[in-house]
């Protein structure tokens, strides 16, 4: 299921939405993000858990009219898919292997231009249910730290694998993440 947020206006033009979807894997689920993407104004969709190899050819996972970005995790399934709609032009930020726990937390980030607007940073995120949750929410702080010395508009999209209805340790951690950075959740249910 995709969950899908009406952009304000003062970040993407007006119509424009972005999306986040968990695909347990797109090969064989390619259709949904595609008909998506081909029947809504779709400003970013980020896919997490892509299940995409570095064999696996772009040109299989191509939507028209977008540009798509993946950091396939060449093992055991994961990776991020991003899919930029081409009138917003947008550049691949660079996030550096030391913040990210041995690579605990899965991220693509990029920075989106347009005209009108002043420049948003989109980050995709997956945290396997398996790895450790107090790792994810600190590899992500400190992206975010280093993120947010360069920019001020920063949406984060993904599948976390966090229940915040749980009173735990880890949930306290994301809760303490999000005052630090003035974040706010948009999508309250599943």
């Amino acid at each position: 299921m995709a969950n899908i947020i009406n952009s304000p206006s003062n970040i993407f033009p007006k119509g424009h939405t972005i999306c986040h979807i968990n695909m347990n894997g797109i090969k064989s689920k390619f259709i949904e993000p595609e008909e998506l993407l081909t029947t809504n104004q779709v400003a970013v969709m980020c896919i997490s858990e892509s299940k995409l190899y570095e064999r696996d050819p772009f040109s299989y996972f191509h939507v028209n009219n977008y540009t798509m970005y993946r950091s396939d995790r060449n093992r055991c399934g994961g990776g991020t898919l991003l899919y930029v709609n081409k009138s917003f032009k947008f550049s691949v930020l660079d996030v550096p292997k030391h913040l990210l726990h041995h690579h605990e937390l899965e991220i693509t980030a990029i920075r989106i231009k347009y005209k009108g607007i002043k420049p948003v940073t989109v980050i995709s995120v997956y945290n396997p249910p398996s790895h450790s949750k107090i790792k994810f929410v600190e590899s992500l702080s400190a992206v975010l730290r280093h993120l947010f010395s360069t920019s001020h508009e920063i949406i984060i999209l993904g599948d976390v694998n966090i229940d915040i209805m749980k009173n735990d340790a880890s949930t306290f951690k994301l809760f303490e993440m999000k005052k630090e950075f003035g974040l706010h959740q948009l999508i309250k249910g599943a």
